[in-house]
């Protein structure tokens, strides 16, 4: 159950991000942001996920790979429990 609220929680988080609010200027959506975003979220193995995303570019699209090599470098810390 908490697993299942954390994702819930990651994945209205990230929506949010590309939703306008009075006063702020809303992200312009852009899908490998958003999965970016939303991996980060979800906690490590989704880090990592998007670590392999960044390093096979044989694999995946170009902006993909170019998004997601900020999992190599630019994460923010996670939280350990």
């Amino acid at each position: 159950p908490s697993r299942t609220l954390q994702a819930y929680l990651a994945v209205s988080r990230t929506l949010q991000d590309f939703v306008p609010r009075p006063g702020q200027k809303a992200e312009e959506f852009s899908a490998p942001v958003a999965l970016r975003k939303l991996f980060e979220r979800l906690g490590a193995t989704y880090v990592k996920l998007g670590q392999f995303v960044a390093s096979s570019p044989s694999l995946f699209p170009k902006e993909y790979v170019l998004e997601f090599q900020k999992c190599l470098d630019s994460t923010e810390p996670l939280e350990w429990n």
